[in-house]
């Protein structure tokens, strides 16, 4: 319960609470619908590496990607999920590594499906700045097949497993249109750094003027 002193922070917490945060829960990036036909392949078998890119649209902390695959192969390995700073120039390629983390690689499935692979904690991604993702195998006896969405165009590289070189899938547009591999990025809430400093400055105004006027 507010003394009767605190009431000249109202204005203050008011504002405070209609301040919008940055990103919300939800889908950043998704080419999963509809898939078509079978696409590239996941470890055994795979003579590229394959990285889908895409912008970040704000400031996000990662919950998931998921893939469109039809699992062949059993393994007790694990599908890994890398993820990658962009270059920055024309002819976009994946350069630094920003995060990679793995999970139990999806059993035998005859069909496409949709597979998850949740994110640790921690994982953030920067607005405006353009990532890439690429799944891998930790079992060379591992395979999977990357289902493709023909009806939206993207950035899609390729490297030569430990070439540590990348390429454009379609150089001579850069962006493959249409036809990218499916997948789908989600977030969780991340407010930006800037709207805790708009929220403590808020507060810090109203109890100054609270202090001013218990000084009079």
């Amino acid at each position: 319960m507010l003394k009767p002193w605190d009431l000249s922070v109202l204005p203050s917490l008011v504002i405070l609470a209609t301040l919008p945060t940055v990103s919300q829960a939800g889908i950043v990036y998704d080419t999963l619908s509809p898939t078509c036909c079978v696409g590239e392949t996941i470890g055994q078998g795979g003579t590229f590496q394959q990285a889908i890119g895409f912008t970040a649209p704000q400031t996000f902390t990662l919950s998931s990607v998921s893939f469109a695959l039809i699992s062949t192969t059993a393994s007790a390995g694990s599908l890994i999920v890398d993820i990658y700073n962009d270059n920055g120039v024309s002819i976009h390629v994946p350069t630094s590594l920003v995060a990679t983390y793995s999970v139990p690689f999806p059993p035998v499935d005859p069909s496409s499906s949709v597979f998850t692979a949740q994110a640790p904690a921690g994982i953030v991604l920067n607005g405006g700045q353009m990532y890439w993702v690429t799944p891998r195998a930790s079992d060379p006896s591992a395979s999977a097949a990357w289902w493709y969405n023909l009806t939206v165009p993207g950035y899609r590289d390729v490297e030569i497993p430990g070439s540590n070189s990348w390429s454009p899938a379609c150089p001579l547009e850069n962006a493959c249109g249409p036809g990218i591999l499916a997948i789908q990025v989600t977030s969780v809430d991340t407010p930006e750094p800037s709207t805790f400093l708009l929220a403590g400055a808020v507060l810090a105004g109203g109890l100054i003027r609270r202090r001013a006027r218990h000084a009079r």
